[in-house]
């Protein structure tokens, strides 16, 4: 399969839209000792809006030898739409809470539902991020676009696609197989913790006031076990920035 990058988005419940941390304090442990168990490491991009709630889960991420990026500070936000002060704010201070907290330097971002900014890489290379993954390998429009909003001013490690449409996401991988573009030199996955959960936990934190039946339908979906997914595709997993700096060296 080639290099690979199994990526976390670190974040709230129901993909950032809940304010509660039942997927992060139940799965993540599970994360770490499939990845242990694979001899693989990862990047987290850590939604800093779960910081205050986390700071001992983050650092034993980061103990365990994984990257740790930023994925922003609020999460349930259209980041295409901020004004560009509005995203160095999102930019800027994520990063800084996370180097306080982990006292080492950040070097990864990811637009959180890859809804990329046209000055998201202006903002990053201001604030010395290295590399962005805000964007999926897709012939998709919008959000999904390849290619999304880059002008070249910083390394670029996009999302790879099922097929050259869907995004490799591990639910994606788990229901139509992984089946990731034969072109993607670098094969990059990503998951949510909140992915992880069973049908019964998902339906038991399912709120119908704030989280449509769509969905709800789409967390329930699967076509076995989401953990033995991830153990599957993590064999020989890295993290970006060591592909990275492995690459130019």
């Amino acid at each position: 399969m080639g290099q690979v990058a199994v990526t976390v988005d670190y974040e709230f419940d129901w993909g950032g839209r809940v304010d509660s941390i039942y997927a992060i304090e139940k799965m993540t442990n599970k994360v770490l000792e499939i990845l242990d168990n694979n001899s693989a490491k990862s990047t987290f991009f850590i939604s800093t809006e779960t910081v205050m709630k986390t700071k001992n889960t983050i650092l034993d991420i980061y103990n365990a030898g994984h990257e740790i990026a930023s994925h922003g500070h609020n999460h349930n936000i259209q980041y295409d739409l901020l004004t560009k002060n509005e995203l160095e704010y999102e930019i800027e201070n994520s990063k800084n809470i996370l180097e306080d907290l982990i006292s080492d330097k950040v070097y990864g971002f990811r637009t959180p539902q890859f809804r990329k900014n046209l000055y998201t890489e202006e903002l990053l290379l201001k604030h010395k991020y290295l590399y962005d993954s805000s964007s999926v390998n897709t012939d998709f429009l919008d959000r999904y676009k390849k290619n999304q909003n880059q002008n070249g001013m910083i390394k670029n490690f996009s999302v790879s696609s099922l097929f050259g449409k869907v995004p490799a996401g591990l639910k994606w991988i788990n229901l139509i197989g992984n089946y990731i573009k034969n072109d993607d030199e670098l094969k990059i996955i990503y998951l949510h913790l909140f992915d992880l959960l069973s049908m019964k936990d998902i339906i038991k934190l399912y709120d119908k006031k704030l989280i449509s039946k769509v969905v709800l339908i789409f967390y329930i979906s699967r076509r076995n076990s989401l953990l033995k997914t991830i153990t599957d595709v993590s064999v020989s997993s890295s993290s970006i920035y060591s592909l990275m700096v492995q690459d130019e060296n």
